[in-house]
Order: C-alpha cells, then sequence, then structure tokens
C-alpha cells in the first residue's frame, strides 16, 4: 500500500492534466521533483534496508541507461530499453524498481515529447533531466 501511495505521489509531482508541458525540460524543480519522487517511493515504500540499497542501485542502473541514450525512443520503446538493463529475476524479486522508475520515466517524458514537437536535443535533454532526478534520488540508499 505504501508502494502504491508513494507511486502516486510520484506521478503526482511530474505531470498532471493542468501541467504546463511546454515549461518541464526548462523547469528547474523538474529534476529535484522526479528526485524527491524517487526518494520517497525508496524511503517509505521499501521497509527493509538490505531491499531498499539493491533496488537504489537498479535505479541508478536505469538512470545510467537513460542518459546513455544518443537517439530519442519512443515512450514504450524507453521503457523497453530502461528494463533490457535490470535482469528479469530481479524485475520479478523487486517489483518496486518497476513500480518506482517507470512512471517517472513515463509521465515526465511523454510531457516532454508533447512539448518538443520533434525537436530531438530537446527531447534528449528531457531524458537526461529524468535520469539526474532518478540518480539524485537514488543516490543516498546506493551501495558504495
Amino acid at each position: 500500500m505504501k508502494l502504491i501511495l508513494t507511486s502516486l505521489l510520484a506521478i503526482s509531482l511530474v505531470g498532471c492534466a493542468t501541467f504546463d508541458p511546454s515549461r518541464v525540460v526548462k523547469s528547474p524543480l523538474t529534476s529535484p521533483a522526479i528526485s524527491l519522487s524517487t526518494s520517497a517511493a525508496l524511503k517509505y515504500g521499501i521497509s527493509n534496508s538490505e531491499d531498499r540499497t539493491r533496488v537504489a542501485n537498479y535505479i541508478c542502473v536505469a538512470a545510467k541507461a537513460i542518459d546513455s541514450l544518443v537517439t530519442v525512443p519512443g515512450i514504450y520503446e524507453l521503457n523497453d530499453q530502461v528494463l533490457s538493463y535490470i535482469p528479469k529475476d530481479v524485475q520479478t524479486e523487486y517489483p518496486e524498481i518497476i513500480s518506482t522508475i517507470l512512471p517517472l520515466v513515463s509521465s515526465y517524458y511523454s510531457n516532454v515529447l508533447a512539448s518538443a514537437n520533434g525537436d530531438q536535443k530537446q527531447m534528449l535533454e528531457g531524458l537526461h533531466v529524468v535520469s539526474a532526478g532518478l540518480y539524485n534520488g537514488a543516490k543516498p540508499y546506493i551501495s558504495k
């Protein structure tokens, strides 16, 4: 239940019906909102600290996967690419990874796609923003 509530909080911070998508990429609050949502999902959605660390490590893997993209994918392709970096057994054992990453990525990136009007550079900037937010939100919980 905590995880569902945290995911809803994450989506509400990143995208909603009254949100102005044309200001998404340029907003200085976007990456911190994603970071806060990621951190809250980890802190309140996963009570076991070892599990939290493992999930945070894979969120960082996903963030690096997003940041390494050089072509602009669609939303479904982006989700598939992110998931391809996380082993299937880990996805099964820790569904929190997927329920934390995919709503944030999809919600934010759909706003970027809506506002970019095909501008590849702006779309890639949007991907880097979401990557930074995921990484910064997971950073306090990753293993060194």
